[in-house]
């Protein structure tokens, strides 16, 4: 395993210009059981042999640049010759306040009687602007060529379809074009406006959100089911922790998986484990017992932390879990790059599942607009998954949804890093000041030299003649006294 692991991450390392290889190490992975499983066409895999063939790692302080980009933009079919990847310009998409890209592999059934199968690659970018930081005002009009930077020019022959599909919003948008495609086919719930082929509609659309005057009988405040949010706590540099808020805005109870895991240089003191929860009713925490708990404790320089929570999250309530961690003082070369701006820790995950009957009335009973808008296995694409013909009965898969957390920082005991530079700064000005002196009294031939004017005497030492001078001095000063007085 570790080897296919280690060809793995080089050739994608290669493919889309990556540093992963700290991923192949075996302090940089974990293997969790519950709150992971392949994706697509499997065998059968219990419980226990999970762990045995997947890995799970992050690299929590590298970002998506502009070298991940045209990478991934090679594997589209006609990369950014045309269709709407033309549109994408680095100089534009990263000044997003977020972005992430998307890259998966699965096996797939090639026909409906699932007689054979494929790969599929699915791939998919993520934008999110603040439109209060590149226009004056959020009602001022926006477009596509203004926020991602290019314009298509050409259609792609080779794709099957092409579209920009408009969801609501809380606000209300006003689109000109109005949307090409009638609505019948799709999602009405959620689809405001479909623009099909995306090439004939995408350098000439402007949206403008306009405030809405009525009220909405859904209540839109909490912006989703449920909520992660993890951050560091503690001070100074031995003692450290880390606190994970998880509220769930349901109306319902929900299970959920957590997942953290921690660098060996973080030690997790497995004692400190608290978990409590707190509801709107509520002003104090309450302890509350995991209904299961799987801990892998780290090993320095061999393996990392992980723990895993199964939790029931109680309806309008928010679940707190925090636990304490000692910093290691590590060898001077174990430290990354900018180790005084401190190491981030890696991002925490939640899944949770809901049921077809409590999806049905969570959906009832909340804004279209804050309904998950995760792919359900069912659907490789967003046209697939918005398709009206799709939203007749709920499939297995359907609301199931994984959520990330911050990746916080915290500050590590460093050495100074300083101390060797100054030292050899010092020793190099000292070889440098006495190195020219040094090579000229060793190099050089010791000549005598003849004075000018008197071929015959020979300059004596500097001393010598400083001396001479200074008697022709006296006997001048002693000679001019000498005619005073006459």
């Amino acid at each position: 395993m570790g080897l296919v692991l280690s060809l793995n991450i080089r050739a994608l390392s290669g493919q889309f210009c990556a540093s992963l290889s700290q991923l192949g190490l075996p302090h940089s992975y974990i293997s969790p059981l519950m709150s992971y499983r392949p994706s697509g066409l499997t065998q059968q895999l219990t419980f226990n042999n999970v762990s045995q063939i997947f890995r799970y790692a992050q690299l929590p302080h590298e970002e998506v640049c502009t070298e991940n980009l045209t990478p991934w933009s090679k594997l589209l079919p006609c990369k950014k010759l045309g269709g709407l990847a033309s549109m994408l310009k680095p100089k534009s998409i990263f000044k997003a306040t977020y972005n992430a890209m998307y890259i998966g592999v699965r096996r797939v059934c090639s026909g409906s009687q699932c007689k054979q199968s494929s790969l599929e690659l699915r791939q998919s970018l993520t934008f999110v602007f603040d439109r209060r930081h590149s226009h004056s005002s959020v009602q001022e009009s926006w477009s596509l060529t203004g926020l991602l930077g290019g314009r298509i020019n050409k259609s792609c022959q080779i794709a099957r379809r092409s579209e920009i599909i408009i969801l609501h919003s809380k606000s209300r948008l006003d689109l000109k074009p109005s949307g090409s495609s009638s609505l019948v086919s799709w999602d009405s719930h959620r689809v405001l406006a479909v623009y099909t082929p995306a090439h004939d509609f995408a350098n000439d659309l402007t949206i403008t959100s306009v405030p809405p005057v009525e009220t909405s009988r859904f209540s839109t405040g909490t912006g989703g089911s449920i909520s992660v949010m993890k951050y560091a706590t503690g001070r100074g540099d031995i003692d450290g922790g880390v606190r994970i808020e998880l509220c769930n805005h349901l109306s319902l109870p929900t299970r959920a998986i957590l997942l953290d895991s921690s660098p060996w240089y973080a030690e997790i003191y497995f004692s400190s484990l608290s978990v409590a929860y707190q509801s709107e009713m509520n002003d104090a925490p309450i302890n509350m017992a995991p209904d299961r708990v799987i801990f892998q404790p780290s090993v320095q320089l061999e393996q990392m932390a992980f723990l895993e929570l199964l939790l029931t999250l109680p309806s309008r309530a928010c679940v707190t879990v925090s636990y304490a961690f000692k910093k290691i003082l590590m060898h001077w070369n174990e430290y990354l790059p900018d180790a005084n701006h401190g190491i981030f820790l890696p991002a925490a995950t939640v899944i949770y599942q809901l049921s077809p009957d409590q999806l049905n009335r969570q959906r009832a009973a909340s804004n279209p607009i804050t309904w998950e808008l995760s792919l359900p296995p069912r659907a490789s694409t967003y046209a697939e998954y918005l398709s009206a013909v799709n939203h007749t009965e709920l499939e297995i898969g359907e609301g199931f949804v994984r959520l990330y957390s911050e990746t916080p920082l915290i500050r590590l005991p460093v050495p100074d890093f300083s101390m060797p530079f100054n030292a050899l700064c010092l020793v190099c000005s000292v070889v440098a000041l006495l190195f020219g002196g040094v090579h000229k009294l060793t190099t050089s031939a010791m000549v005598p030299v003849i004075a000018e004017g008197d071929e015959e005497v020979v300059d004596k030492p500097p001393i010598v003649r400083l001396c001479q001078k200074l008697k022709a001095v006296l006997r001048y000063v002693r000679g001019q006294k000498h005619s005073k007085l006459d």
